[in-house]
């Protein structure tokens, strides 16, 4: 049986690739190299003030790992990836190269016991004559390292993934692959195994069925009758098979690998809405995007997920944890993976799959021209066969896409761009089943906005006035909380902009007004606070009141949109004020449970016109589900604030009949908040809402 063995590395830098440190660090592995100086005290916490621009430059340095090999035979060097061009000597025997970081390996280095190993990491990659993300135009490196208007810019290099020896026997597995067939009646599952064994056979066994070669390479089928399916959260059960592959010599079991499976079919399809005319003669429907999964459609209620560290080494399984169960708990279902910041390591797609989170993975472009440059097509496809061959076999992969806004005018790609017409014949190859665009946003999606106007509008009138087949990202801004924002600006920044504040911003950073990124003057207006504390929780109170009504309007719109995904759902650092559901480190903010509420898989609704009311509150009643058709109802509506209360029991309808409507009169209430709830002898399907009182 294999055994793994860690190893103790330590890592230098030098500017010259012909030479070796002068001094080395004790390095962490995963691990990133900046994070190793900073460990060591030479640099100061980057998370801190500006603090983050005493590590420019050192992207640009050669940096070498080093570590000595244990003794044994059949030993192995193997690695998840690594960050980002790097070549692997023992002594001075080049054993590997490569470029790129998705890609992970396994090296017989046994002949090597005693010695030193090196791995020695090239510059990151910057395209002459670019600035900011642009410079990883002609790299896989993901170009959210190159900086954004949500992170700085840092551009990690080191072993971020795992790497360590691995003992095996004379017989053991060397490579495995599962893939299936449903029928179209799904009372059947035909499962392929295709392996390579060194040195003896197979067994492939997957719930009860067992099939068994000695032949050393091939392939084994299995047929499961009338397979158990897995659903996404909400619709069903996430239901996992475990298949076990077995290696073999002389009938003895030398090597064991399990694997999880979900069977499933995904699908993007069309809804009436998408035949739509555009004009005369009657041109092709609107592009397919609404998830159907086993023959149902799936409302994509989710988030796009950015990785919830600058340093993406940093991310354990734990970590991971943490945000998934936070995305499963607010009753959402889906993720898109943003093409800026590439893939995520294998625990996050495992939890997907247990928790029924279906994934939109994108490959590692965004918002560049990436152009058609042999040596990066090269790069670029070796990287993306890593992403398929690891990332299809889950359940969870529900969509894969060529990257984030690259038909825009900022990037200026076509579907004739070579680059994203082999990530779709390679999706075609591997991955046949999971369906595939070019990019997001297409036709008939919708991308923003991201403040708390849209072009003028509240954000759920814009998207009422705006049907769309999908809105794949929108936000609505807050601060972080008190605590947070004063951890990252100084004693003498707090009543100021710019300096810190500017550099930990998140959101709005493409406006020209200095305060836009807080839209403070807004907020002023609506909900004034009267120090930073109370200015933060009032942001926090503003971003839930309208995060719940924009999901709320979205869901309203399932005949016609598939997706509603909010931008974003967390920080990869600390920031003072940003779109996110979620602060740096995992700690909610207010508006998680406004939209955890807006997401119950039925709720009872109020569709209003805007959220700022003067004299009256007009709304009318709906009732939102993800899966049943409720049936009518009647529930209590309280409108109040402070000892102030009026109530009226009224009639929410089922799918296709009319709410009813209402008015409430508000004018003797006092300027700011009030208080909306929903009371049905049913308490899972209750809600409330904050509004606020205008002057």
């Amino acid at each position: 049986m294999k055994r793994v063995e860690r190893l103790d590395w330590e890592v230098g830098k030098t500017t010259d690739a012909g030479k070796l440190p002068e001094r080395y660090y004790a390095a962490a592995v995963p691990g990133s190299v900046q994070l190793d100086v900073m460990h060591a005290g030479e640099l100061p916490d980057y998370r801190h003030g500006e603090q983050y621009r005493a590590y420019d430059g050192l992207e640009d340095y050669y940096w070498v790992y080093r570590t000595r090999l244990p003794q044994g035979r059949n030993m192995f060097l193997v690695s998840g990836g690594i960050d980002y061009s790097y070549k692997i000597f023992a002594d001075d025997c080049l054993l590997y190269e490569y470029e790129g970081m998705q890609k992970g390996f396994s090296l017989d280095v046994s002949a090597y016991a005693g010695k030193t190993l090196c791995i020695k990491l090239d510059p990151a990659p910057k395209a002459a004559g670019q600035e900011g993300r642009a410079q990883a135009n002609l790299s896989c490196k993901p170009a959210v390292n190159y900086g954004w208007d949500f992170q700085p810019r840092l551009i990690p290099l080191g072993i971020w993934n795992d790497c360590y020896i691995e003992h095996r026997g004379d017989t053991y597995l060397e490579e495995s692959n599962i893939s299936y067939t449903l029928s179209e009646g799904f009372d059947e599952a035909q499962v392929t195994l295709r392996y390579r064994v060194k040195n003896g056979g197979v067994r492939f066994s997957l719930d009860g069925e067992i099939a068994e070669s000695s032949d050393s390479e091939g392939k084994l089928t299995l047929t499961l009758k009338n397979p158990k399916l897995w659903y996404p959260a909400g619709y069903g059960e996430p239901f996992l098979y475990e298949a076990k592959i077995e290696a073999l010599s002389g009938g003895r079991v030398c090597d064991v690998l399990t694997k999880k499976i979900g069977f499933r079919r995904v699908r993007l399809v069309t809804t009436p809405y998408n035949w739509r005319k555009v004009h005369s003669p009657v041109t092709q429907a609107l592009p397919p995007v609404y998830p159907e999964v086993n023959g149902v459609k799936v409302f994509a209620k989710g988030t796009n997920w950015v990785v919830p560290d600058v340093f993406y080494s940093e991310m354990s399984r734990e970590r991971y944890e943490t945000y998934l169960r936070l995305i499963r708990d607010a009753n959402m279902n889906f993720v898109r993976c943003w093409g800026g910041c590439g893939a995520n390591k294998e625990p996050f797609y495992e939890l997907c799959d247990e928790y029924g989170i279906l994934v939109w993975q994108e490959f590692p472009l965004a918002c560049n021209y990436y152009a058609d440059d042999p040596h990066y097509l090269q790069v670029l496809e070796s990287e993306a066969r890593a992403m398929l061959s690891r990332i299809g076999e889950h359940a969870c992969c529900a969509l894969l896409v060529g990257g984030n806004e690259l038909f825009e005018g900022w990037s200026g790609m076509t579907q004739q761009s070579r680059a994203l017409r082999m990530l779709d014949k390679l999706c075609l190859e591997m991955c046949p089943d999971i369906p595939f665009l070019m990019t997001s946003p297409i036709m008939g999606m919708i991308h923003g906005s991201y403040g708390y106007l849209y072009a003028g509008e509240e954000p759920h009138l814009y998207i009422r006035n705006h049907p769309a087949t999908a809105y794949t990202e929108f936000g609505i801004p807050s601060t972080s909380g008190y605590d947070a924002v004063r951890s990252v600006v100084r004693e003498d920044e707090a009543g100021k902009f710019g300096g810190s504040w500017e550099t930990h911003k998140g959101c709005g950073a493409w406006e020209a007004e200095p305060e836009s990124w807080g839209y403070l003057g807004l907020l002023n207006t609506l909900l004034p606070g009267k120090d930073l504390q109370e200015r933060c929780k009032n942001s926090q109170i503003l971003q839930g009141i309208l995060y719940q009504s924009v999901f709320e309007e979205l869901r309203s719109h399932k005949e016609i949109c598939g997706m509603a995904l909010n931008w974003d759902f967390d920080d990869s650092w600390p920031v003072v004020a940003n779109n996110s559901l979620v602060e740096y480190g995992g700690k909610p903010k207010r508006a998680y449970e406004s939209v955890k509420r807006a997401l119950k898989p039925t709720v009872l609704s109020l569709q209003y016109g805007s959220v700022y009311c003067k004299e009256e509150l007009r709304f009318c009643t709906r009732i939102l589900s993800d899966t049943a058709v409720q049936q009518g109802l009647r529930a209590k509506v309280i409108v109040s604030q402070n000892e102030k209360k009026m109530e009226k029991v009224m009639y929410f309808p089922a799918d296709g009949e009319e709410g009813e409507s209402a008015a409430f009169d508000i004018h003797d209430f006092e300027c700011g908040l009030f208080r909306v709830s929903i009371e049905a002898e049913d308490a899972s399907i209750a809600n409330e809402y904050d509004l606020i009182k205008r002057g």
